[in-house]
């Protein structure tokens, strides 16, 4: 495929796919298209304030239809989760492993829609394939290969909001409570940068730490979204460390 032929697919995909949130079966439409402004981030079906479970993200959660164009880039982002892990995933792991789950702290009223995401890791897909391609501006080897949804939230209880809309306890909340962004250097060496919508750096109580006492030492070591900072924090130099000498390569996307 040309480049043009892969942008006009993009473009017709992208104006194909639909935002939906979902209240006891019932759908609600929020955005038609990657032009519309709530295609990218919408209110969340409620409020999160409070330490939350971390789980992986699960496509058989979602309740809503998804569509042929959807459905491509739901299977595309699986194949490119399958080979290519980051932090979130490897601590998510470790916790199953010990039998408890990872706890952080939730503080928003809106969220990333999932539907953007999978569309995004999908482009990227189609994208990589004129990457070295004689005459592609310089500026595409510079743009992300790849975009995970690493972590997601569940509704800790049934919840019927003033508007008379309801959910179950155990329903998705937040589809995309954390995500992975990853880039190819000119080794072929991968780097990804983090993007949560949780709070590693808040602790149980949610407060402004100018007004808190700091937490002791020991406390703050044992605290999940301190510890998910620190790996964020590590990941990020040793990639810079490994970038003089890559010994690993991603995965190619698959479109």
């Amino acid at each position: 495929e040309s480049a043009q032929q892969i942008a006009k697919e993009i473009a017709q995909v992208g104006n194909q796919i639909q935002v939906t949130k979902d209240f006891e079966g019932i759908e609600q439409i929020v955005a038609t298209g990657f032009y519309d402004e709530k295609f990218a981030t919408a209110e969340n079906q409620d409020v999160e304030a409070e330490l939350l479970e971390l789980h992986n993200f699960n496509p058989k959660e979602i309740k809503t239809a998804i569509s042929p164009e959807l459905r491509l880039c739901l299977d595309t982002h699986a194949e490119y989760a399958k080979n290519n892990h980051g932090i979130v995933e490897e601590i998510l792991q470790k916790h199953d492993r010990e039998g408890e789950r990872c706890k952080v702290a939730m503080f928003h009223g809106n969220e990333v829609n999932w539907e953007a995401v999978v569309f995004i890791n999908w482009a990227l897909s189609k994208i990589f394939q004129v990457r070295d391609e004689l005459g592609t501006p310089s500026w595409i080897k510079h743009i992300p290969v790849g975009v995970e949804i690493t972590s997601s939230t569940l509704a800790k209880s049934y919840t019927c909001l003033p508007d008379g809309r309801t959910y179950q306890a155990g329903c998705v909340m937040t589809e995309v409570a954390s995500m992975r962004i990853d880039y190819l250097d000119e080794f072929g060496f991968r780097h990804s940068s983090y993007s949560c919508q949780f709070h590693p750096e808040l602790t149980e109580s949610l407060r402004d730490a100018r007004f808190e006492m700091p937490p002791k030492f020991n406390d703050l070591r044992q605290h999940h979204g301190q510890q998910m900072l620190a790996h964020f924090l590590q990941d990020k130099l040793m990639n810079q460390v490994k970038s003089t000498a890559p010994t690993t390569q991603v995965a190619a996307p698959q479109s």
